[in-house]
């Protein structure tokens, strides 16, 4: 008995370190977010990497579509998944530890004509991510000229180009960065935001208390360091 006393003990008492070795970090393209090839990694990323490093545990960041990467998480125990916005369809999915960022939803054109949320209902096409808030707001407000699909931020900007969609409906600041360096960065017109969200890390439902918790931590003194905006300053 006392020897299975102490087994038990033993099972339970799992450093966060020990933890870290069963986590999965994933994600998908979302520029300036998460970037798989590039001189820079993106904001979530380096963010990331700046709390792991503290912890003292690294972890590889794995790219998959967006859906899948979402069901990987809803899924399985011990996964962390970004940026991911908050809405009452995926509420109960996962555990909505660490609150990042705001961001603003617009749409974006290159025909000279900003458009409003209500000018935007009339037009033939407009594309969006598939899987994602900016998908579910326009059909909960009955939009029904919605071109979802896992197209590139590069495939979507196409479109708008070559004129096959009339707007495309994403971030500001994934617009923006897409668009950088590029003959479109002077001719983009942007709507006022349609609504600024909340972008969150995201953790299973089932993750190690102890090491959730070390994320948290390190995270919270991060910001107020002013790391996390610093950080996004050199994605503008």
């Amino acid at each position: 008995m006392r020897a299975l006393f102490f087994l038990v003990t033993f099972i339970f008492t799992i450093s966060p370190l020990q933890a870290a070795d069963k986590i999965k970090v994933v994600t998908t393209e979302i520029p300036p977010y998460t970037i798989e090839i590039g001189m820079r990694p993106g904001i979530m990323i380096e963010l990331i990497k700046l709390i792991e490093d503290r912890i003292g545990h690294k972890h590889d960041i794995n790219f998959y579509p967006w859906a899948r990467a979402q069901m990987l998480v809803q899924s399985s125990p011990n996964h962390i998944i970004f940026p991911l916005a908050r809405n009452s369809e995926r509420e109960d999915k996962y555990d909505w530890a660490l609150k990042v960022m705001q961001v603003d939803a617009v749409f974006v054109t290159l025909n000279g004509q900003k458009v409003s949320l209500k000018d935007a209902k009339n037009l033939d096409h407009i594309t969006v991510q598939q899987s994602s808030p900016f998908e579910t707001l326009l059909k909960e407000k009955g939009f029904t000229n919605v071109i979802a699909s896992a197209r590139t931020p590069d495939q979507h900007l196409r479109l708008l180009e070559k004129g096959r969609v009339d707007a495309w409906y994403t971030s500001k600041d994934h617009a923006q960065y897409t668009m950088a360096d590029t003959p479109f960065a002077s001719k983009a017109l942007f709507s006022d935001p349609v609504k600024s969200e909340d972008v969150y890390m995201a953790f299973s439902k089932k993750f190690p208390p102890s090491l959730r918790q070390k994320y948290i931590d390190i995270f919270n003194t991060l910001k107020e360091d002013g790391m996390i905006d610093h950080i996004r300053k050199q994605y503008r």
